[in-house]
Formats: structure tokens, sequence, C-alpha cells
């Protein structure tokens, strides 16, 4: 298995083979070349059924790439709203504890 193999079934839309990959051992949170992760990608394509696997697995929420965006506000740029209210709750979640948080803008 390659270090990016889920990032690759995830940008081709292949979301049985990323569950086969996540069931197999692969890492939800492998980074490419840019630095996203499988949820970065799902969150572009806008894929709530894959963006929901990948939290089940263990999935950072919060990780951003090399443009410093999290998942969250990248579907937001690419219009993904389910996509994007479902990863906002999550980071909700994720930030439960937390006071201050800085917020990203969402496009470059």
């Amino acid at each position: 298995m390659s270090d990016t193999q889920l990032i690759e079934m995830i940008k081709a839309g292949n979301a049985g083979a990323a569950e086969d990959l996540l069931n197999a051992g692969a890492d939800a949170n492998q980074q490419d070349e840019h630095g996203w992760t499988p949820l970065n990608w799902a969150a572009g394509r806008g894929d709530a059924a894959v963006i929901s696997m990948l939290l089940e697995r263990g999935a950072d929420v919060l990780k951003v790439g090399r443009d410093q965006r999290p998942p969250y506000k990248i579907a937001l740029a690419a219009g993904r709203l389910e996509a994007a209210r479902l990863l906002r709750e999550a980071e909700r979640r994720a930030t439960a504890g937390d006071r201050v948080r800085p917020e990203r803008s969402y496009s470059k």
C-alpha cells in the first residue's frame, strides 16, 4: 500500500476502495505533497458519507495542509454546504474544551 493510496481513492470518488484501505490499516491522516489529508479531499468533493467514515476512523478535523485551511474551510470554499455543516460540527466537538481558537480565512 502506497503512502497516499487512500487519498487517491478518495480523489477518484471510490468510497468502497477507501473503506477497504481503512479496514486494512491505512492511515486516515496520511498527507500528500500539499499536506492535504483524505479528509481535506473528501471535503473538497463534498462527500458527506466519506467524511463521516473518515471521522469515525480518527481523521483529524483540524489538520491543515500548506494552504492552512482545515477541511471545513475547504468544503465551504468549494460550495459543499452539507459537508461544511458536518465538518463545522465535528470541529466544534473537537474544540469543545478550547476557549479561543483563531479563525482562518477559507480562501487564499
